[in-house]
């Protein structure tokens, strides 16, 4: 159905890149990381972000976000996504950031998820 006139303009869907590149800059961290197999605790932390916030703000399913990030299995993503939103709840803090001190779980997902929003309009 087309809009009525004077309506916002629809949102774009935002692209699976988007999201994980404001994951890697926020917790300052390569791509190729991010995608590769390293359990260090920012790298898990940023698969956990990633894995949350592309359920979040793509209409993806499980084993596509598995897919974007690199993984072989969909219940990996799953469950760090899972953990993500355990912190979110517990209103947890992270501590994987050595350069911002304690960070609130909260922040860091609006940080991350205001950016690759922001990336749709540049």
């Amino acid at each position: 159905a087309p809009r009525p006139p004077g309506a916002p303009p629809a949102p774009r869907p935002v692209r699976p890149a988007d999201v994980v590149n404001a994951v890697c800059e926020a917790l300052n961290i390569p791509r190729h990381e991010l995608l590769g197999n390293s359990r260090h605790r920012r790298i898990t932390l940023a698969r956990g972000v990633s894995a949350y916030l592309l359920r979040d703000l793509t209409t993806l399913s499980w084993p596509e976000i598995a897919h974007q990030l690199g993984r072989e299995r969909h219940s990996t993503v799953h469950g760090a996504a899972k953990r993500i939103t355990k912190a979110l709840e517990l209103d947890e803090s992270t501590h994987s950031l050595p350069e911002q001190g304690e960070v609130p779980m909260r922040l860091l997902i609006d940080r991350v998820r205001r950016s690759a929003l922001q990336a749709e309009r540049r």
